[in-house]
């Protein structure tokens, strides 16, 4: 039925948070499983849920902004990407003991592309607003991005007071299907193989640009003939809030034959 699951939670213990009650709670994951030669689609999702008659709301969005390496960076917005599915589930009548992990079937498959992002906002509903996400308490959980929204802003949910000596992770996860495609690249640069002759780049108050490696079927393309580069910087700040190694986007265009 699923071919691939995407979830960031463990086997550590279950909880609830009151800090975060039946905010909306969301979660970024890559797309790993799609390729040329596979289509990868979205079909559905699993979660923890407690609270007397409740149900959720579940939007879906792709092309997704996020930053992996840093969990409390403001690209880290799950509602900012493309909206393509919005959906409620049934009630569930025996979720307000303990809780219970649920399924929830799209009415509509979802494609998703490869090299990019997409997430899943979850809004608890139920009638005296006791609703909410169950999460799990991951010591060893580093950079999971998973987050509840407070006043308009989304948090990473490590922030959260469910156990100050681990780190928090919505239990929610997505249910992926991977399916052979005809092998078609069609010289598309999302298929190629993208370096950089250095690890590492320090800010000196202007702009790093330090060129990519674009390689292609075995061909080092040329910048400015066969693609364009465009950088974007983001100052980030940690969860102290104090600025700290920022973030350089590199979007790579193609031209021409590409």
């Amino acid at each position: 039925k699923y071919n691939n699951i995407y979830y960031y939670d463990g086997m550590a213990r279950i909880g609830e948070s009151n800090e975060i009650g039946n905010k909306k709670v969301a979660v970024i994951f890559p797309v790993k499983k799609g390729a040329y030669n596979t289509v990868e689609k979205l079909k559905g999702i699993s979660f923890g849920l407690i609270g007397k008659n409740a149900k959720v709301k579940a939007t879906v969005y792709t092309n997704v902004e996020a930053n992996p390496i840093n969990r409390y960076s403001q690209l880290n917005n799950p509602e900012n990407g493309t909206k393509v599915l919005e959906q409620f589930s049934e009630i569930y009548p025996n979720s307000s003991i303990y809780g219970g992990q649920y399924t929830l079937e799209f009415n509509t498959e979802i494609e998703l592309q490869p090299g990019t992002y997409f997430s899943i906002v979850l809004e608890p509903i139920n009638d005296d607003h006791s609703a909410k996400i169950l999460f799990s308490s991951e010591g060893d959980s580093t950079n999971d991005l998973t987050f509840y929204e407070n006043n308009g802003q989304w948090l990473n949910c490590a922030t959260a007071d469910i156990d100050r000596a681990a780190y928090n992770v919505a239990i929610i996860k997505a249910l992926t299907t991977s399916q052979n495609k005809e092998a078609v690249k069609n010289n598309d640069l999302l298929y190629s193989n993208i370096s950089f002759s250095e690890k590492d780049f320090y800010y000196d108050g202007n702009t790093p640009n330090p060129s990519p490696i674009v390689n292609y079927e075995g061909s080092v393309l040329k910048e400015n003939q066969d693609y364009v580069v465009e950088w974007k910087q983001i100052i980030e700040t940690n969860a102290d809030n104090q600025d700290q190694v920022g973030t350089l986007i590199t979007t790579i265009k193609g031209l021409n034959n590409y």
